[in-house]
């Protein structure tokens, strides 16, 4: 019985000891995972600080072009007031301008009718002179 018992004993310590074994390397893979994991897990976190710095850096770039873009408007805004308002005071020199023509196109035919008069006078006092 003790011969049986020791080879039972002996046969069971060597499972015991492929167990230990099996759980050590499986154990030593467990770790290579976790390192393999972990180390995957620095580089994605990396990689998010690195998305997050670059997407700081786009809205900067946005911001400064839509502040840019707002100068931009403001002055083409200006710029477009003050054209509206060139426009307007020269269309009132031309609407002057218009108005002393009239005016003086007016007074030309008044000074034409005036000179037409004076030769008409002038053909009387000669034809009256040449009777005399």
């Amino acid at each position: 019985l003790a011969v049986e018992s020791k080879a039972a004993l002996a046969v069971e310590l060597m499972d015991s000891e492929e167990r230990r074994t099996a759980l050590a390397a499986s154990l030593e893979a467990a770790e290579e995972q976790l390192v393999a994991a972990t180390s995957r897990r620095l580089e994605m976190e990396a990689e998010l600080a690195k998305a997050g710095d670059e997407r700081e850096e786009m809205e900067a770039q946005v911001s400064s072009l839509a502040e840019s873009l707002e100068g931009r408007m403001a002055k083409l805004t200006a710029d477009l007031g003050e054209r509206d308002r060139a426009l307007a005071a020269a269309e009132e020199k031309r609407e002057g301008l218009e108005a002393g023509l009239a005016t003086a196109e007016l007074g030309r035919a008044e000074l034409k009718d005036e000179l037409a008069e004076a030769r008409r006078r002038v053909r009387i006092v000669e034809a009256e002179a040449s009777e005399r």
